[in-house]
C-alpha cells in the first residue's frame, strides 16, 4: 500500500539514483576512483556503498582500480 508523506507518494522500494542512472553510477564511480575508496564515496555521496557498488555492476563499471589493487588480482 502506497504512503503519503505530504504531497509526495512513496510506493515500495525505490532504486537509488545511481542505479537507476548511469551518468550519476559513472560519476560516483570516478568519485571512487579518485577518493581510492568505494565506502569514502558512499558516504560524501549520501548513499550506502551496497548501493554503489549494486549499481557499479548493473551498469558494467566493474570494481575501482583501486580497490581491485587493494584487494588483489583474484589469482
Amino acid at each position: 500500500m502506497a504512503q503519503s508523506r505530504g504531497s509526495v507518494s512513496t510506493v515500495g522500494w525505490q532504486p537509488s539514483r545511481f542505479l537507476a542512472d548511469r551518468g550519476e553510477a559513472e560519476r560516483a564511480f570516478r568519485l571512487a576512483e579518485r577518493l581510492g575508496s568505494v565506502n569514502a564515496a558512499a558516504a560524501e555521496l549520501g548513499t550506502t556503498w551496497p548501493s554503489l557498488r549494486k549499481a557499479f555492476q548493473r551498469h558494467g563499471l566493474g570494481m575501482s582500480a583501486r580497490n581491485l589493487r587493494r584487494f588483489g588480482s583474484g589469482r
